[in-house]
């Protein structure tokens, strides 16, 4: 009678609960597609005053596109799912809209209840989450999901949960509505409060389970009491109730030395300390450590506890909360290095126990060890900053250390060594800083560390001191040297002038490159201005070549902290020497290299070189760009004018007139036009005031050139001959003789080459076979086309001839074999006299006297 009274008030209790929280709901938002299960004609509901969220029968197709900037999607389920059944690999792409990529979701179950979220990248990992959806799969048969029960049944699970952390109980349709008890007591809202697509967060931490004899005893006489927590759920008159045991999670002790230090010397003692933090009910504490087994079986170097060993018991700590128990062990042993363990127990009715350990090193006497990692053992630096050297160091029991640089104490207020702990006693950082580096300070550190007595320990650091480029430039015009202080320079030389530019590495590291560059101007503008695209890299030929650059520059000197360079000045241009070597900015200087700019007795003001050579060559019809150079110094801008004869005066900002400044000087130009024979004599002023140089027109009237002297078609040379050529070019205006080789134009090279006066002869010096070939005198004139005078050289091989050197020698040979022969021929001549002389006496004996005869 007693448990159908229990059993009752419990249905009703259910009910009543049922009837407090349940409520329904409805939304608005659309998908590209839902197809409900065979035979039902479904469309997604919305969830009421929810945004984003429908309810979809079980067993639907889901297609979800996602907005055009958006590239990915993701489906997550719960965070309690034990696996995504949409996750990589299984969602099918559809295909691409316009207004982004479509998605297909096939058969869904109740438990795909959850949310589908679309991202702005491809990497959803790592992207931003720009919009989401939220989707009840709803099947009458499973009113309610728990992630955990993969079974699709309801019945007791096991799940552990914190303060914090959701008890996973989701409605598969919106209109469920759930609450949660604990042991038949209602949690919420003070213990826990609920989240429709989450599930309930606990508010409060939960308390332990009941011991097992009072969860056996619950189970046998109080059915709706057999779980922990429950959840109670309903769905019009449908009620139901599903049940998760709550395992709660003990704390992890903490062991650790009460001065902090793990490592020690022979003789000093040790204290540890083990503590269970957020938790006081605790049975027993038990302790390892290396001299336990030292005890079993004692020696030489394994000494046992012997009464060193001092355990104080498991002790409430103030506040109530947490419990500590120490380890003594004194005169430390060298076997006692190694590992100590505590390990708890709670109350006898639960089964369950943790531990943790340390590592504890006794060292045999004093210690030191400097440790230099890779990456800080070289360390580099730009010059004028600041750099840290840092090494660890571990000492036992005191520390001293010294810097040295490249094997000398360093000293000065710029360095700076200072040391800090590690928070582990012994372990240390040690610095060295070192502020307004330069180049000096390049080289090897080295950090000596002491402990007490000689101990001792050292590593050394490279220091590399990285330095920005510094160039010098100067250039060398009419045997005077002038360095070049601003930048960019301008300076003005004369037609057909040698100038030799010097461009000089002053410090650097690493060694930079040299290179020089260039781009022209066109001599009859007043200015010019660079142009960062049109840079020509000149090739660094140490001799004279037919290249493409209209100065025809080529390199006298090359290395890698100098370069010279030499030009031939026919073309006003920018020239510019750089210097690089990854550090920082180039270092660069640029010089405007105004060719025929002013004569050399102008002193800043005058016409053009240019200027002044047309105004003598002018015929009826010409126009005479007429360029007048001011330097700063010498006038204000406002007083720069050029005055002609009958009055006529131009200045800045009238029509017609072209003005343009430089650092150095203000360029005032303007054209006459039409040039007719009455204006022979007129004379036009350029500067100002009383500061003024002139140029005189001379016109005469147009003569087509022609060859006063031209050269014959053929000619012939012999190799090591030196000849000159002859073409002479007439009219006016008097034209410009140019040479080409094989359509090459030749320059002047007092080796090999030499161009005349006026270009007019060509002299070729020691003929080698490589100068045949077809040359051209080319004459070229204004408002006239070309005139040439070609020829075809051909150089032979010369006679062989004996050297001076040769002829001697074969004179001295010569003169050898007659001696030779004549010593020969006494020889034999003595020979033969002094056999014939011994012949003959013997001849004359054999005559005077007379044999005697023996009988």
């Amino acid at each position: 009678m007693m448990m159908d009274r229990r059993a009752y008030i419990s249905v009703v209790f259910s009910i009543l609960v049922c009837l407090v929280v349940c409520v329904s709901a409805q939304s608005t938002i659309s998908l590209v597609q839902v197809s409900p299960p065979t035979g039902n004609s479904y469309a997604p509901v919305p969830v009421t005053n929810t945004v984003n969220q429908y309810d979809i029968p079980a067993g639907s197709n889901l297609i979800v596109a996602c907005g055009e900037s958006e590239t990915s999607l993701r489906y997550p389920t719960n965070q309690f799912a034990q696996f995504d059944r949409f996750g990589l690999g299984t969602r099918v792409r559809v295909s691409t809209v316009s207004t982004g990529d479509q998605w297909t979701f096939d058969s869904l179950k109740y438990y795909d209840t959850g949310v589908i979220e679309c991202y702005n990248t491809a990497d959803s990992n790592n992207a931003s989450l720009t919009s989401s959806v939220y989707i009840f799969v709803y099947d009458p048969n499973e009113p309610l999901y728990v992630p955990l029960n993969t079974s699709g049944s309801t019945g007791s699970i096991s799940v552990t949960v914190k303060k914090d952390e959701y008890v996973p109980c989701l409605p598969t349709h919106s209109s469920i509505t759930f609450t949660l008890s604990l042991l038949g007591r209602l949690v919420l809202p003070n213990a826990a409060t609920l989240d429709n697509t989450q599930g309930f967060k606990l508010l409060q931490k939960p308390p332990l389970l009941p011991p097992v004899h009072l969860q056996f005893h619950l189970r046998r006489h109080w059915s709706h009491w057999q779980c922990y927590y429950t959840c109670y759920y309903c769905r019009l008159t449908y009620l139901s109730h599903h049940c998760l045991i709550s395992n709660i999670s003990l704390p992890s002790p903490v062991v650790f030395p009460s001065d902090g230090k793990h490592k020690h010397l022979a003789g000093e003692d040790l204290q540890l300390n083990c503590t269970i933090y957020g938790y006081t009910q605790i049975r027993l504490v038990d302790w390892s450590y290396p001299a336990q087994s030292c005890d079993i079986q004692p020696s030489n170097s394994c000494v046992g506890t012997q009464d060193r060993v001092t355990i104080q018991g498991p002790k409430i700590l103030p506040g109530g909360t947490d419990v500590s128990d120490i380890l003594t062990l004194t005169n430390l042993q060298v076997s006692d290095s190694g590992s100590y363990q505590c390990k708890y127990q709670p109350n006898t009715q639960m089964v369950y126990s943790d531990s943790a350990s340390v590592e504890i090193r006794v060292l045999p006497g004093p210690f030191v060890k400097v440790v230099v990692t890779d990456e800080e053992s070289e360390v580099e630096a730009l010059a004028g900053s600041s750099v840290i050297l840092m090494a660890h160091v571990e000492a036992i029991p005191t520390l001293t250390v010294q810097w040295l640089f490249n094997g000398k104490s360093v000293s000065g207020n710029r360095f700076m060594s200072n040391s800090r702990s590690t928070g582990t006693p012994s372990d240390y950082e040690v610095f060295l800083t070192i502020s307004l580096l330069s180049i000096e300070d390049a080289g090897t550190y080295t950090l000596l560390a002491k402990s007490s007595g000689s101990i001792s320990d050292q590593q050394d650091i490279q220091l590399v001191v990285n330095v920005p480029p510094q160039i010098m430039v100067s250039y060398v015009y009419e045997s005077e040297t002038v360095s070049v202080m601003s930048n960019p320079h301008t300076t003005y030389f004369q037609l057909y002038k040698e100038v030799e530019l010097d461009c000089t590495v002053t410090e650097g590291f690493p060694s930079p490159q040299l290179s020089w560059m260039w781009q022209s101007c066109d001599n009859t503008k007043p200015d010019c201005i660079v142009d960062e695209v049109a840079w020509q890299t000149l090739p660094t030929t140490l001799s004279p070549s037919t290249t493409t650059f209209d100065n025809s520059p080529y390199f006298t000197s090359s290395s890698s902290s100098s370069q010279s360079l030499l030009i031939n000045a026919e073309r006003s241009g920018w020239y510019q020497c750089l210097a690089e070597n990854g550090i920082d900015s180039p270092a660069m200087y640029r010089i405007f290299t105004v060719v025929s700019a002013l004569p050399s007795s102008s002193k800043g003001i005058g016409f053009s070189t240019q200027t002044v050579q047309t105004a003598s060559q002018l015929v009826v019809g010409d126009d005479l760009h007429m360029h007048c150079h001011v330097a700063r110094f010498e006038c204000l801008a406002s007083q720069v004018a050029i005055t002609g004869s009958g009055g006529v005066r131009y200045t800045q900002g009238q029509a017609g007139v072209l003005w343009a400044e430089n650092d150095n000087s203000y360029i005032l130009s303007v054209t006459l036009t039409g040039i007719t024979r009455n204006m022979t004599g007129n004379r036009y002023l350029c500067g100002c005031n009383s500061k003024t140089s002139d140029v005189m027109l001379t016109v005469q009237e147009f003569i087509s050139p022609f060859w006063a002297l031209q050269l014959e078609p053929k000619a012939n040379m012999t190799a090591g001959e030196t000849k000159t050529f002859q073409c002479k070019a007439d009219g006016q205006p008097l034209p410009e003789v140019t040479w080409y080789k094989d359509d090459k134009k030749i320059l002047n090279d007092s080796t090999t080459v030499v161009l005349g006066r006026n270009s007019h002869s060509l002299t070729i010096y020691k003929a080698t076979l490589e100068d045949s070939g077809s040359y051209s005198c080319v004459g070229t004139a204004r408002r006239s086309p070309p005139i040439y005078s070609n020829f075809t050289l051909t150089v032979t091989g010369a006679t062989a001839k004996l050297k001076d050197g040769e002829i001697a020698m074969i004179v001295v040979l010569v003169l050898v074999v007659i001696v030779i022969a004549v010593v020969i021929t006494i020889c034999i001549v003595r020979r033969y006299c002094r056999k014939k002389y011994t012949v003959n006496k013997l001849h004359n004996i054999s005559s005077n006297h007379s044999i005697p005869i023996w009988s």
